[in-house]
């Protein structure tokens, strides 16, 4: 056995070799399609909830309520998209990631994105990607595990850093 006095401290590092035009400027640890499933599913649990007012005042109003009720739900909508965008941009992060522990950033340089290239990566998220499953199918043949709206916003999914613990050999 290995004398416990002789572990060094964990450092960062990746077992994924990526190779790509142009080379990347960081060393990703890309979140697993569990991870990424399981901050989906928070991230619709709060645009369901951004949209609930407006779709039970369309369910339950008589007449032209259902009208109303489908504006104020579409505003509800485009509230989450924005507020998530913005939150995207800034720090990498929507609800759904803050959970997870992941960030989107971008797929060469593991920075931050900007609000433009968040805003069309939610939309298309939850428009096409959600609506459809074909953004989530074309994760399972990129070896990045990126789905559709990350090829279309050139971004990726990082998880936390590995921690690699090594232990050294003394000679006494």
């Amino acid at each position: 056995m290995t004398d416990p006095r002789d572990l060094e401290r964990p450092s960062t590092a990746s077992q994924i070799v990526i190779e790509a035009e142009g080379g990347l400027d960081f060393d990703p640890t890309f979140a697993t399609f569990g991870t990424r499933a399981f901050e989906l599913v928070v991230d619709m649990v709060v645009l369901s909830l951004a949209m609930l007012p407006g779709l039970l005042v369309a369910a339950l109003g008589g007449g032209s309520m259902w009208i109303v009720g489908l504006l104020v739900a579409g505003v509800g909508f485009v509230a989450y998209v924005v507020l998530t965008a913005r939150s995207i941009a800034r720090s990498g992060r929507s609800v759904g990631n803050r959970t997870a522990d992941t960030r989107v950033v971008d797929g060469i340089t593991g920075k931050h994105i900007d609000m433009g290239r968040a805003l069309l990566r939610t939309l298309v998220r939850h428009v096409f990607s959600t609506i459809l499953m074909l953004g989530f199918i074309v994760a399972f043949f990129d070896s990045q595990r990126r789905t559709f709206h990350d090829l279309l916003a050139r971004t990726v999914v990082v998880g936390r850093e590995r921690e690699v613990w090594t232990a050294g050999s003394t000679a006494d």
